[in-house]
């Protein structure tokens, strides 16, 4: 059993696209929990977000893709 910390959602996309060699990729969320933590940490890696069904939002969380 590992005792490493499990890293949150948004740093295990960002390992995984670095890994890819992927500059910036398109995402598709629901929840604000599959979303907000990238939005705010790495906002450079969003070409594009499209959210299917989404509840409740803070607009000023999504300020910096405005111009996307």
């Amino acid at each position: 059993m590992s005792t490493k910390p499990e890293l949150p959602l948004e740093e295990r996309i960002l390992q995984l696209l670095q890994h890819l060699g992927i500059q910036q990729a398109h995402f598709a969320a629901s929840t604000p929990a599959d979303w907000q933590g990238l939005v705010t940490a790495h906002p450079d890696f969003i070409s594009s977000l499209m959210l299917v069904f989404p509840r409740t939002i803070d607009p000023g969380i999504l300020k910096t893709l405005a111009p996307r």
